[in-house]
């Protein structure tokens, strides 16, 4: 499960806290590791500022903003939140 979530870039800042909850604790109990996820976490982080600072106008979103607002902005909704409901036919 840790490497789906390293290869999917699913990082804590993107998902619903009781998704991100659950999701931690199923990478543990299942024997994964949460130091190897933070250290590539934290290895991608580096090479994506190197890259922005190379080509800055190819960035739509400062991805290192992980506020709340600024990920629902880029991404819709946080991982693991309903979608809003539809609005009702007339």
């Amino acid at each position: 499960m840790a490497y789906i979530c390293m290869d999917l870039g699913v990082v804590p800042g993107f998902c619903a806290d009781a998704f991100s909850d659950r999701l931690l604790k199923a990478i543990r109990r299942y024997g994964g590791s949460l130091r190897r996820l933070y250290d590539v976490r934290a290895r991608r982080e580096k090479s994506f500022a190197q890259q922005h600072d190379r080509r800055p106008e190819t960035w739509h979103w400062d991805w290192r903003d992980l506020r709340i607002p600024a990920v629902r902005h880029a991404l819709g909704l946080l991982i693991g939140e309903a979608p809003p409901s539809p609005m009702p036919a007339r």
